[in-house]
């Protein structure tokens, strides 16, 4: 019987925007299942795994992609961040063209970064101080939409997960604070475990946090890096690296082998092998080498390649490999230039 009334309900609803039908589904399941959120359907085509973009619209914002933050794997599918587009896609492919990624969520206010632990997945509503949390799909590989979190300091920026801890952390860019999800153990719920105001930010606009060895690093406004423990959840500042002026403005940090890269704004992007040499301005400027055309923004890893989004002025997806600190197979996909007036507009309709 309630398969019986999912079916119709897919049915009747099908054409709808595809964020309000993971809602809608979300809500009716609870309604059939108090215990758990689980879709059920026979077939893969009635568990709406996608909704195919209209193609036919060739000054639709949908074409393209307008400052892609971040792109990420998760499970066996492609994610993609397309912040002033306010929304979240994704793909079977990398290389599929962007107008044929699927929506997660396009109906979100200048989202920064994604990130699942294969149960959950968080993204940030950054523009609306909140996050959405979206909950695997048993049914079909992909996630749906369960709930939204208000009240996430000023502007969620990124997002982290750590296996070793099994804990979400989510920084508060305009805030200077730290929320750390993770799943209860009787409920088998997202939680919100901690709340942790980090003084040493010294209330700087903080755009990025990331877990290296073990270690949290802060890339902070405040022109220095700041480096300090997390697992035993009291945040304690082991290092500090002063940065110049040109650094000021940090977007992310990420480490290969013995080399740290640093991207920032406006156009920036460094390498060092030695954080403290950065007060002296010690380092090896990359921009001009690659041929980066916007800002490049945050980095990840998957498939052999390292992937780095460029924003603002030239939105584009750059990937490569790296040995010895150089970049080599260097390619750029999804490739936009600047921005169209479609995009333009797009990006008024949301806080960003």
């Amino acid at each position: 019987m309630h398969l019986k009334l999912l079916k119709y309900f897919i049915k009747i609803i099908r054409h709808k925007w595809h964020n309000d039908i993971l809602l809608s589904i979300n809500i009716l399941q609870e309604k059939i299942n108090d215990i758990d959120n689980i879709i059920k359907v026979d077939k893969q085509s009635e568990a709406l795994d996608t909704v195919e973009i209209c193609q036919t619209n060739r000054k639709d914002f949908r074409n393209r992609l307008y400052t892609p933050t971040l792109i990420q794997k998760i499970d066996d599918l492609y994610y993609l961040v397309d912040c002033w587009h306010h929304r979240i896609i994704y793909s079977d492919t990398v290389e599929r063209p962007i107008v044929s990624w699927n929506v997660l969520d396009e109906n979100i206010g200048g989202p920064h970064s994604v990130v699942s632990n294969g149960y959950y997945l968080i993204t940030e509503n950054t523009g609306y101080n909140s996050i959405k949390i979206f909950k695997r799909n048993r049914a079909v590989v992909g996630y749906y939409f369960y709930k939204e979190v208000f009240g996430i300091g000023i502007r969620p920026h990124k997002t982290e997960y750590c296996p070793q801890t099994g804990m979400f952390y989510i920084i508060g860019s305009g805030s200077s604070d730290l929320y750390c999800f993770k799943i209860d153990k009787v409920s088998d719920r997202l939680i919100l475990h901690l709340v942790k105001k980090l003084d040493f930010l010294n209330n700087s606009y903080t755009r990025t946090i990331r877990i290296i060895e073990d270690k949290m690093y802060f890339v902070s406004g405040n022109n220095k890096i700041v480096v300090t423990s997390y697992t035993d959840e009291k945040f304690k500042v082991i290092s500090e690296y002063p940065v110049q002026n040109e650094l000021t403005s940090m977007n992310d940090i990420y480490k290969n082998g013995e080399w740290f890269f640093i991207t920032a704004t406006p156009q920036k992007i460094v390498r060092t092998n030695d954080l403290n040499s950065l007060k002296n301005g010690e380092y090896i400027d990359m921009y001009k080498i690659y041929g980066f055309k916007g800002t490049p923004y945050y980095f990840s890893d998957f498939d052999g390649y390292t992937y780095l989004p460029e924003i603002t002025e030239y939105s584009s997806i750059t990937r490569f490999k790296i040995k010895d600190g150089e970049f080599f197979d260097f390619e750029r996909l999804h490739d936009f230039g600047g921005p169209l007036i479609e995009s333009i507009e797009r990006k008024k309709l949301y806080n960003v």
